[in-house]
């Protein structure tokens, strides 16, 4: 079966075209993204917190953990492979 990662935004599902041999491997994909959005937010806060009047930071931490997608889901689903490249 193959595998297709689904970013989920806001309750909006959207398509990656990022599809898997195996739900493991797609599972996988999905710590790396989540590891990548952390690490990318982490920096920021860095940044910010050492510049906070270019930053508005703490202010703006809720806008970018949004931004940066540290409140974007990702589910694993069946996919048919048919429907790749697919519109």
């Amino acid at each position: 079966m193959i595998w297709m990662l689904i970013a989920v935004i806001e309750g909006e599902p959207i398509k990656t075209n990022l599809t898997f041999d195996s739900l493991s491997a797609c599972l996988a994909a999905d710590d790396e993204v989540r590891l990548e959005h952390a690490k990318e937010f982490n920096a920021w806060v860095s940044w910010a917190a050492e510049n906070p009047s270019d930053s508005s930071y703490p202010e703006s931490q809720a806008f970018m953990e949004k931004r940066i997608g540290l409140k974007t889901y990702y589910t694993c689903i069946p996919h048919n492979v048919e429907d790749i490249g697919a519109p």
